[in-house]
C-alpha cells in the first residue's frame, strides 16, 4: 500500500506538470494527539509534537490534489506487570492522498477542506517487545491559508485519521502552522 500511495503522489505531480497546473509544497509543525487507551496504566501521555510535509497540484481555482506525510508524534505510557514497571511508546505516522477544496473568503484568505485516504503506520515499542501495524483509513482535515504574496502563504491546519493499535482503533490528530510555497 505504501508503494501505491507514493506512486499516486508521483503521478499527480507529473500529470500536473504536463498540464501546466500550479504545484505547491508546504511544511508545518504543531501539537499532536494519539488517542491511546490508558486503562491499566500508571502514567499515560498522549500529547506530543508532530509535523506535516505536503505536496499539491491545483487542478482548478477551488480543487487540488494532494499527497502528504504526517508524523503524529508519540504517546508514552507505563504500566506495572508483577513487580516491574514497564514503559513504552506508540509512534503514529501516515501517508495521505486526497483532494483539497478551497473557498476564498477574501483574495488573501482561503479556507480548505481536505478529504482522502491515509496509510497509517503505528509502532509500539516496549522493552523486549515491539510491534508495527498498518491500516488504510479515511483522512480529513480543515485548514486556512493567508497569501503574503504570489508564491508564499502562511498555513494552519487540523488533520485527522485513525490508527490501529494492538487490534483497536484510535484517533490521531495534528494541529499545525507552517508555510506554503507555490511554483
Amino acid at each position: 500500500m505504501k508503494k501505491t500511495v507514493l506512486a499516486a503522489a508521483v503521478s499527480i505531480w507529473m500529470v500536473g506538470g504536463a498540464c501546466g497546473q500550479q504545484a505547491y509544497v508546504s511544511a508545518a509543525l504543531g501539537t499532536s494527539h494519539v488517542n491511546l487507551d490508558c486503562n491499566g496504566t500508571t502514567q499515560c501521555d498522549q500529547n506530543d509534537s508532530g509535523f506535516k510535509l505536503l505536496g499539491g497540484l491545483k487542478m482548478s481555482t477551488n480543487l487540488s490534489l494532494e499527497a502528504s506525510y504526517i508524523d503524529f508524534g508519540k504517546a508514552r505510557y507505563e504500566y506495572v506487570q508483577g513487580s516491574t514497571t514497564i514503559g513504552g511508546r506508540l509512534d503514529a505516522s501516515a501517508l495521505t492522498v486526497g483532494g483539497a477544496l478551497r473557498y476564498d473568503f477574501i483574495p488573501e484568505f482561503t479556507g480548505v477542506l481536505r478529504l482522502g485516504m491515509a496509510y497509517v503506520t503505528s509502532k509500539v515499542d516496549e522493552p523486549n517487545a515491539a510491534a508495527t501495524s498498518h491500516a488504510t483509513k479515511p483522512y480529513w482535515g480543515l485548514g486556512a491559508e493567508y497569501a503574503f504574496d504570489k508564491n508564499w502563504k502562511g498555513v494552519a491546519s487540523a488533520d485527522f485519521t485513525t490508527g490501529k493499535f494492538r487490534g483497536t482503533n484510535g484517533v490521531v490528530r495534528l494541529y499545525s502552522v507552517g508555510a506554503q510555497y507555490g511554483f
